[in-house]
């Protein structure tokens, strides 16, 4: 619906176009017949229409071509697949963008405000567990539905290397290098008194392993290379015979081969004393992540 009359609408006054063409810059109060929304510029109103430029597209990409939708989507996932927002639009827009994505789905606006799958707010919180709240049978199903919705490329983090933070090990930064393990400390410790070159890869998306676990694709990423090429995985001795393991090393042996490939334990290395750990710290060569922390100084110091 058009809130104007043709003849309030102002010709261009500068310019090759001055008295020729109407300026869509004019303020002028329309009103989209869908949205029903109410803006102020020409410019909004898309010619020979009452549509906003916004239910415009959304029509236009209703009655569009698939095959040009298709190809849209698959350039679009060579663009942006597998990259961080920071990557894709830059530090600044990237903040930006999530402080605006927070904003609009914080509270009340958040689409599982009060849902099923949260544990309620500071206002109304949800106690105990799934099972206590809503019966062994229901529970099931909501749980069966979340992994299903989770696993393999449903997942936010598939393709992703793990963050730094998740896993039980103690966590931290060896000279600024991050482990993940005491296990992987004592590994970077012993190539450096060896002087064996190492790299971390296991936050590299280069070095990612695909592999297949309960009817899912996941993804696997080794712990370091080492300077004659070769992956190398660091696990204690008593996790490499588990199901998941043996799925990821499988494929890693399959996609590396076993010369480009290996599994480190305790039994390989030197695993660092709690006194030499202790002095590391003290020197500064050890920082560990908050939790662990305040842990380490609660129960050694």
């Amino acid at each position: 619906m058009k809130l104007y009359e043709e003849s309030d609408l102002l010709l261009y006054t500068k310019g090759p176009k001055k008295g020729k063409e109407i300026n869509p810059n004019q303020k002028v109060k329309l009103e989209c017949d869908a949205c029903k929304t109410v803006f102020y510029r020409l410019y909004n109103l898309v010619k020979d229409t009452d549509l906003c430029k916004s239910c415009t597209t959304i029509n236009y990409n209703k009655n569009r071509d698939p095959s040009i939708h298709k190809r849209m989507v698959e350039n679009a996932k060579i663009i942006c697949s597998g990259k961080s927002m920071e990557e894709r639009l830059g530090k600044e827009k990237a903040h930006e963008w999530k402080q605006k994505k927070s904003k609009a789905n914080s509270g009340k606006n958040n689409p599982n405000y009060g849902g099923k799958y949260c544990r309620g707010f500071a206002d109304n919180p949800i106690f105990g567990t799934y099972e206590e709240n809503y019966g062994l049978e229901k529970s099931k199903a909501m749980k069966e539905n979340l992994s299903l919705k989770m696993k393999g490329s449903n997942n936010p983090m598939f393709g992703k290397p793990a963050p730094q933070g998740s896993g039980n090990g103690w966590q931290g930064w060896y000279k600024k290098m991050y482990f993940s393990s005491i296990l992987e400390m004592s590994f970077m410790v012993y190539c450096e008194e060896n002087n064996v070159e190492f790299e971390l890869t296991s936050s590299k998306k280069e070095f990612k392993i695909s592999y297949e676990f309960e009817g899912s694709i996941r993804n696997y990423f080794p712990d370091f290379i080492i300077n004659n090429g070769v992956l190398v995985e660091i696990k204690p001795s008593k996790l490499i015979s588990t199901k998941i393991n043996e799925a990821k090393f499988e494929a890693a042996y399959k996609n590396l081969g076993s010369g480009k490939f290996k599994i480190m334990t305790e039994n390989d290395f030197p695993v660092l004393t709690f006194d030499k750990i202790k002095k590391m710290y003290y020197d500064g060569n050890i920082k560990f992540i908050d939790r662990y922390d305040k842990k380490f100084k609660e129960k050694y110091l």
